[in-house]
């Protein structure tokens, strides 16, 4: 980190990673007699990266403006590796895994301006992110109805979108916090050499908009409550944009109320409740989001 000035300054940063993936392979029982084990090796794979930062930001006058610039890579893990499907015969299907998978790059970019008016905070940002050979989970049924999932790489994907934060301390009224952000998405598969139909499509499972919001509030010293919001727009399940609904295996619109209240008994032992989804909402991540839980919680500190 470098500071400029007292007002400005610039970090910067970077990553190395080296990979290496080795004794991959897949075993299965032959269908036919005699039943004997077949198992096929995969060649060793060994590659680095090198993943840069760059941030500066200055203070104007009470306004924070910050710019931030990075490049990144992921690597496969072992399971979008090798978790393959089966096919109806109890084989494996060797189309449902990868284990060339390449690696994620991308090119990221933030700018962020936050500005403090007392009891209230406010920020903004705009971000944008180009993903090359981005590794995507497909989901889908075999002729048995047994779910089966792959594994594959999107040649280009980009997301830009704008958030805006507040927070709030002791108001609207003492003991009061609050913390509300809503941020608006737009990202789109550029390139799809393996099906040019997903080109120009809303990226699948990241919704347009998302909300949440939490407010708490001390009672007491020793009382504390929260109510907390949580909603995401209903986004496409599939590259295509053709799959949508609110049912088990899709991606579906999500609202959800979740209310706790802490009580410290002491300066050690505390006393915690809450509901989570209190409207009791039902929404679908492909398996379906838990409904109306209660939870009571005991907890000790040393």
């Amino acid at each position: 980190m470098w500071h400029i000035t007292s007002d400005a300054q610039i970090s910067a940063g970077l990553r190395y990673d080296d990979w290496r993936a080795y004794d991959g392979g897949l075993g299965r029982l032959t269908t036919a007699a005699p039943i004997v084990p077949v198992f096929n090796s995969y060649a060793s794979r060994h590659e680095d990266a090198l993943s840069p930062t760059i941030s500066g930001q200055v203070d104007l006058d009470g306004t924070l403006v910050q710019l931030s610039l990075a490049m990144a890579t992921r690597f496969p893990t072992v399971g979008e590796l090798f978790q393959g499907s089966l096919n109806g015969d109890g084989t494996f299907n060797i189309n449902s895994f990868d284990p060339m998978l390449k690696p994620e790059k991308s090119r990221d970019a933030n700018l962020l301006v936050r500005r403090d008016l007392g009891p209230v905070t406010l920020t903004g940002s705009v971000f944008y992110q180009r993903v090359e050979d981005t590794i995507f989970q497909y989901f889908g049924f075999n002729q048995n109805g047994f779910t089966s999932s792959t594994y594959k790489n999107i040649d280009l994907t980009r997301q830009w979108g704008v958030e805006a934060i507040a927070e709030t301390k002791d108001w609207p009224v003492q003991g009061m916090n609050i913390e509300a952000n809503a941020a608006w998405i737009d990202s789109k598969t550029l390139r799809n050499r393996a099906n040019s139909a997903a080109e120009g499509v809303q990226f699948p499972r990241i919704p347009r908009w998302r909300i949440n919001a939490n407010m708490r509030y001390c009672v007491t010293e020793n009382v504390q409550t929260s109510l907390g919001m949580r909603y995401a727009s209903r986004p496409n399940t599939d590259l295509f944009g053709t799959q949508r609904g609110d049912t088990f295996g899709y991606t579906s619109e999500l609202f959800a109320l979740d209310a706790r209240v802490n009580w410290d008994i002491s300066a050690h032992f505390r006393l915690s409740a809450g509901v989570d989804n209190i409207s009791n909402n039902r929404a679908w991540v492909f398996h379906p989001y838990p409904q109306r839980t209660f939870l009571l919680e005991a907890g000790w500190r040393l």
